[in-house]
């Protein structure tokens, strides 16, 4: 009697049991198998048999991948939702005035201003954390505001927004040692090297005497390199002598090389001073 033959044999509830157990151990390896046996032995079989058998090994096909594909459903629907809370975590405005991260100034969000955590957060990790560490420490604050609050915000602090027709975006105060920026997280102007500026003018800041709030750019030695060559650096700094000290620290952080080149003499001045290199 033939395996066929027993299994027919069999009560309906016994050929369940059996359909469950091969249904549970059959696998890719089986499929393979079955496969190549079809290819190697070629049964003489007519068609329909040859279909009957192929028809067999598809439905143990979808029954072995059927539990995989309901797992990447699952898993794709967990990466959806993942994806889902980082998008409304990034997008939550920031309630809190002052933020504080390890080894940073002070954030303030200032007033009337409503600024996403991502931005805020992206800001910080690409254009503050990436900055000299020795800079950062003279900085006592860092002021964010919306591009569109910014004006009336320099305004009242009693900056000069026209700024010899250079316009202000960014500024150092040095009653508090605080920059203020605005956050545009993503425009793609050098904001790395602009939180640069700004950090320099805070390190001057920082050295000044009693007779003026500018120190290093103050000195007989600095406006004498200045007076050699005032456009040397570009025309911002031409005619203030603060601004093209702040462009040189500019540029010695993010482009030293081409600091080398555009004046071999300040960026000795820089090199003694901020030894980064």
């Amino acid at each position: 009697m033939s395996d066929l033959e027993k299994f027919e044999m069999l009560d309906e509830e016994t050929k369940q049991g059996v359909y469950d157990y091969y249904q549970d151990h059959f696998d890719l390896d089986d499929v393979a198998d079955c496969l190549s046996y079809i290819e190697k032995k070629q049964p003489k079989t007519n068609k329909f048999v040859k279909f009957g058998l192929l028809g067999v090994i598809c439905c143990a096909l979808i029954l072995v991948l059927s539990p995989v594909h309901s797992d990447y459903v699952s898993a794709k629907e967990q990466y959806n939702e993942i994806l889902r809370q980082q998008e409304e975590a990034y997008n939550q405005i920031i309630t809190e005035q002052y933020l504080y991260y390890e080894g940073l100034p002070t954030i303030e969000i200032l007033p009337g201003n409503n600024l996403k955590a991502g931005d805020v957060q992206k800001y910080v990790d690409e254009f503050i954390r990436t900055q000299p560490q020795f800079l950062l420490d003279n900085c006592r604050l860092i002021k964010f505001c919306e591009p569109q609050n910014f004006d009336a915000i320099a305004v009242a602090d009693g900056m000069d927004i026209d700024n010899r027709g250079f316009g202000t975006y960014v500024y150092a105060s040095s009653s508090d040692f605080s920059i203020t920026l605005q956050m545009d997280a993503d425009k793609d102007y050098d904001q790395k090297g602009t939180v640069s500026h700004e950090l320099t003018h805070i390190f001057d800041f920082a050295h000044a005497n009693y007779y003026t709030y500018y120190g290093i750019s103050d000195s007989y030695e600095w406006q004498r390199l200045h007076e050699m060559a005032p456009g040397s650096l570009g025309e911002y700094g031409r005619d203030d002598t603060a601004e093209f000290f702040a462009d040189a620290g500019e540029m010695y952080i993010n482009y030293p090389d081409e600091l080398k080149e555009a004046n071999m003499d300040i960026y000795n001045f820089m090199n003694n001073l901020y030894q980064m290199y």
